[in-house]
């Protein structure tokens, strides 16, 4: 039997940290993550395979959010050569359109004078690559070519009280009922934009939004994003609870019980009457 390749498909700024966290912290696998070889492995196609050979794990697997930006050409050179060696299945998770590709471009913009410089606003910016973005069921169409392709949503993983997607998880990895326990925190739930739950664990996370998504942005963009959603609509029959719409954020709700104050970014935080809140920005 050959051993099992989970090829990650992201998408980034979904919560896939936690996600890969949730895994990592309950089983011993052969996952790597953001290791990014498809782009950067020096002995290509075969460095890559052979890399993971060399494992020697019944579970392996490329958790790198790049993946889901591969050409055509490269992505089929690499899952070919994988599926020779390995039993090959894709994992996805997704997230509301809007608010994750606010999460990336935001932070992208923020983070360089260079397209400060060259769009001068993030609107402007944000616009040109809501039209650029590859959308999530284009990617679930080319990885269904090749092998199964388990798609999850971000805002339903965190908000299913009855863990039927954790056990799904366990499933697909083959892992026993009650192997995971519970999936790890993931600051983009409940969505608190520019004043997030700083958990240590996810800098990744809480950096990303530091410009307030508005009402009226979201409304923008979700026009622009419109193709999306219908696409989904029509793969899936319907939008996930969330998605769509405009959202206020819980800024003045007390953080979620399970996660104390050693969890946090000292100074993050102020305590109130036995519980913990995020202090106005």
């Amino acid at each position: 039997m050959k051993p099992r390749f989970l090829f990650f498909l992201g998408a980034g700024w979904c919560a896939t940290h936690p996600m890969w966290r949730t895994i990592k912290d309950h089983v011993e696998t052969g996952l790597t993550r953001e290791l990014h070889y498809p782009f950067s492995c020096p002995d290509g196609v075969e460095g890559y395979v052979n890399y993971y050979k060399s494992l020697n794990s019944s579970l392996v697997g490329d958790f790198s959010n790049t993946n889901y930006y591969l050409d055509d050409d490269v992505f089929d050179r690499y899952i070919t050569a994988l599926q020779k060696e390995f039993d090959v299945f894709f994992i996805l998770i997704t997230r509301d359109p809007v608010r994750r590709c606010w999460s990336e471009f935001g932070f992208k913009y923020c983070q360089s004078k260079d397209l400060q410089e060259e769009f001068g606003n993030i609107d402007l910016y944000m616009t040109q690559y809501c039209l650029w973005w590859k959308s999530y069921t284009a990617t679930i169409e080319r990885a269904q070519k090749y092998a199964p392709c388990h798609v999850f949503v971000s805002e339903e993983m965190w908000r299913d009280t009855m863990q039927k997607d954790l056990r799904r998880m366990e499933s697909i990895l083959g892992l026993k009922y009650g192997t995971l326990k519970s999936w790890h925190p993931n600051v983009y739930f409940p969505e608190r934009g520019i004043r997030p739950i700083k958990h240590m664990d996810l800098p990744d996370q809480y950096n990303s939004d530091t410009i307030e998504l508005t009402h009226r942005r979201y409304g923008v963009y979700q026009k622009l994003l419109k193709p999306h959603y219908k696409s989904w609509q029509k793969m899936f029959g319907s939008l996930p609870y969330s998605w769509r719409k405009r959202i206020d954020y819980e800024y003045n709700q007390s953080l979620p019980i399970t996660i104390s104050k050693e969890h946090l970014v000292p100074g993050s935080y102020i305590e109130r009457d036995g519980k913990l809140f995020i202090p106005k920005v």
